[in-house]
């Protein structure tokens, strides 16, 4: 394992993870929230964000975590959140946000999360969004 520096604290002053970690803890993260474990996945989802706050993907998981309990509210707050609205993540952010939107009754904030998306992706990428979205989404207003 590679010695890491004390000049290579990010800036929350927490160690940076490596890559290995950050992977397991977002999977864990992923499957802990997919299976009802909130709590668990928000420790997960809460530790990353704490050690990479100027990362997407640890936001991106906490509004995933949030739009699964039913807190549409805190949902987009981290899904709107600079981070990951201004990273390489933002069409995934932009995805779960129109899902997010889609479940709270909300269709013109599905609409402007959809042309989000749009702006963010190639044409085909959007368009397998889209059916996935419109997929997913339907079992669970229906």
């Amino acid at each position: 394992m590679p010695e890491i520096q004390p000049e290579t604290t990010n800036s929350g002053g927490l160690l940076p993870l490596d890559t290995e970690f950050r992977r397991l803890f977002f999977e864990l993260g992923t499957v802990a929230a997919n299976n009802l474990m909130g709590v668990e996945a928000l420790f997960l989802f809460n530790a990353l964000e704490k050690c990479e706050p100027q990362e997407a993907y640890p936001k991106i998981g906490l509004g995933m975590v949030h739009m699964l309990v039913g807190d549409f509210i805190g949902a987009k707050d981290y899904l709107t959140s600079p981070e990951a609205q201004n990273s390489r993540l933002a069409a995934s952010a932009n995805a779960m946000l129109a899902l997010v939107h889609k479940l709270d009754g909300n269709e013109s904030g599905f609409a402007a999360a959809s042309l989000s998306i749009n702006k963010n992706s190639n044409n085909g990428e959007f368009s397998q969004v889209m059916q996935d979205l419109e997929s997913a989404s339907m079992p669970l207003i229906g």
